[in-house]
């Protein structure tokens, strides 16, 4: 599938874009085939065709003659391959119709026409279209000032451009998340999306992707006030706009080298390209794009002190703006509304102005989008690497498999012998349990026995002192022999 002008949306500091891309066949030659055109499927391509190269104003018409033929033909009966061509021709002419709301200034409605669309595409398993669709949606909630959102959507977009290896696309959600981190005060994290986006363009000579690759980076240039720098990007831009006739890209970036200008002073200059602008976003109603302009005229004004004059373009800009609902170019318009009921000593209007210019600076950028975003960020590029490395690591398993099964057969030896030797070790403190146990036991007896006989001899010496006690005893009653003998010798 081509990539459609109305297709993907492209972020920039205060406004949605499109991408235009000039087809071979002239449009003349396109209508006059669609006229003789016999088949509807050829007929929807036609349409299709016609689509990309026929101007605002136009196309709109083409488009919905693709979606009646489109629902005409899922209506009745048709072969299954038949009907995903035709669903297909469906989710472009929704995808349009949402770009279409877009440029009119109803986001809801063209989110309405976004959401519709992902459930057709369930369908139909066409990634591109789904991830192109996701790439608006996050363009839509991104001017919204949901930042949080418009991140997810765009990283669920540039995944599966990466998985298509749709350098084109690729190159544009790039160029997407750099603007969200610009406008989040990171241009160093911002010029790094801006440059892998340029280079894959550069890849495929995508001319009109390139113009836009080119004015993310002068912004940056913009930024840091490196304005020459800035103008010779934002100049090389303006031309290739040019000669692929992007006129909105072109506007866009008129209005961008007014800013230059602005900033250096050069008030009178810078109002002549910003209603240069102004003219062509009048001419394509590019609502967004016609506040942001609207909002620089008033800003030159109030420079030169016609403050009535500035009062009228920026009162003109917060009416387009609130009717978006977009904060940033809200917030535009109450800075300069605020000033100047202030320099009218109008200070309760002034107020309220400055109270809305609070918080739509709250919804533009806050610690807790900033957090969210650089959550998100790590979650995607963890998530890259994981997929970049599955196919290494896939190939490293086989390697790794009969290591690992070295390795684990070590281990099971090593378990064994650790296992070994604590047996050995549990049976050897069994065995000095025992061995200790007996010991303790002998020792035991060997005091008992010593103890018995320690008291054995207590007896026998009680028992022998009793005995010699007697004996002397005995010895002390009876007479002795030599008594005895002097007795008998006496009488006789």
């Amino acid at each position: 599938m081509t990539l459609k002008k109305k297709y993907i949306l492209i972020v920039f500091v205060f406004m949605l874009t499109a991408s235009l891309f000039a087809q071979d066949k002239t449009v003349d030659s396109l209508r006059i085939a669609l006229k003789i055109a016999k088949h509807d499927t050829e007929k929807c391509n036609l349409l299709n065709q016609l689509i990309d190269v026929t101007p605002d104003g136009e196309w709109e018409n083409y488009n919905e003659q693709l979606l009646l033929i489109s629902n005409k033909r899922l209506n009745s009966k048709i072969a299954d391959g038949l009907e995903k061509k035709y669903i297909n021709y469906k989710t472009i002419a929704i995808n349009n119709k949402g770009f279409s709301a877009i440029q009119s200034g109803k986001p809801d409605l063209a989110l309405k026409y976004f959401n519709e669309n992902l459930v057709l595409l369930k369908s139909t398993g066409d990634k591109t279209t789904l991830a192109d669709t996701y790439n608006n949606i996050g363009a839509i909630y991104y001017n919204l000032g949901n930042v949080i959102v418009a991140i997810d959507y765009y990283q669920k977009s540039l995944k599966i451009f990466e998985e298509l290896n749709d350098k084109k696309r690729i190159g544009y959600a790039l160029n997407n998340l750099g603007i969200l981190y610009y406008n989040q005060g990171d241009t160093a994290k911002a010029l790094d999306y801006y440059e892998k986006g340029l280079k894959a363009k550069l890849l495929i000579k995508d001319k009109q992707g390139i113009a836009y690759s080119i004015n993310s980076i002068a912004q940056i240039y913009f930024f840091k006030k490196n304005y020459d720098k800035a103008l010779n990007y934002y100049y090389k831009s303006l031309k290739l706009f040019e000669e692929v006739k992007d006129k909105r890209g072109a506007a866009l970036t008129t209005n961008f080298i007014g800013g230059v200008y602005e900033q250096q002073n050069n008030i009178t200059e810078a109002q002549i390209l910003f209603k240069k602008a102004l003219e062509t976003q009048l001419l394509i109603d590019d609502k967004a794009s016609i506040a942001n302009s609207k909002n620089c005229i008033a800003r030159t004004y109030f420079k030169q002190k016609k403050y009535s004059d500035a009062f009228l373009y920026a009162s003109e800009a917060l009416k387009i703006s609130k009717e978006m609902g977009y904060p940033k170019e809200i917030f535009e318009s109450a800075f300069i509304l605020k000033q100047l009921y202030f320099q009218q000593k109008k200070y309760t209007q002034s107020l309220q102005m400055y109270e809305l210019y609070i918080q739509m600076q709250d919804s533009i950028s806050n610690a807790e989008t900033r957090k969210a975003t650089i959550k998100s960020q790590l979650k995607y590029d963890y998530e890259k690497k994981a997929a970049a490395d599955s196919v290494k690591v896939a190939e490293e398993k086989k390697l790794s498999a009969l290591q690992f099964k070295e390795e684990e057969n070590r281990r099971y030896f090593l378990y064994a012998g650790l296992l070994l030797t604590v047996v050995f070790a549990v049976f050897m403190f069994s065995r000095f349990r025992i061995t200790q146990k007996q010991k303790n036991i002998i020792e035991q007896q060997k005091t008992l026995v010593e103890k018995q006989k320690k008291l054995v001899e207590e007896k026998q010496k009680e028992v022998m002192d009793s005995i010699r006690y007697a004996k002397r005893i005995q010895q002390s009653l009876l007479p002795t022999e030599k008594y005895l003998e002097r007795t008998l010798n006496k009488r006789s």
